[in-house]
């Protein structure tokens, strides 16, 4: 009788065991579908970049602009922001040591007065990319590489002005 016990506690022991597992998986936060549904609901995205598996959003909220990283998990997208900066400035960099799920990347964005901003990186590298309707830019790289030069150009190509990197 007491093999038949033990059996049986033995048994209701391992059951108790993995409801709790099935419990803090379920407990587990849940992110969003999408990239974009990652994003605060108050943000307004301004711009969109792909970075391997992660996505890079430059986001005006209030009078501030951020760089928002949305990362995939298992349980769906979810996003790290950076710190805010405002809206007027012209230039500002950030960058992610690749910690856990988020990529290691460097981005950098700001304010200009329209046509092309020219990024060049501490590494050499130099990318482009159109300035918004709304005034605003960003590019986006792998590595946490710093930002060395901003140029921006007009529709000849020709160096309109060169704002400061931070």
């Amino acid at each position: 009788m007491n093999g038949r016990l033990a059996h049986r506690a033995l048994g209701a022991l391992i059951a108790l065991v993995l409801l709790a597992g099935l419990l803090a998986l379920a407990a587990a936060p849940t992110g969003a579908t999408t990239p974009e549904a990652a994003v605060p609901s108050d943000a307004r995205i301004s711009a969109r970049r792909g970075v391997g598996p992660a996505v890079a959003f430059l986001v005006v909220r209030r009078s501030e602009l951020s760089v928002v990283i949305a990362y995939h998990r298992p349980k769906g997208w979810f996003v790290a922001p950076s710190p805010a900066v405002p809206r007027s400035v012209d230039v500002s960099w950030t960058a992610t040591g690749g910690d856990g799920p988020v990529p290691p990347l460097a981005a950098a964005y700001g304010h200009a007065g329209g046509g092309t901003v020219r990024v060049t990186w501490a590494d050499g590298r130099v990318d482009t990319a159109g300035i918004g309707t709304d005034g605003l830019w960003l590019v986006v790289r792998r590595g946490a590489v710093p930002l060395s030069r901003v140029d921006v150009l007009g529709s000849d190509g020709s160096v309109v002005s060169s704002p400061a990197a931070p």
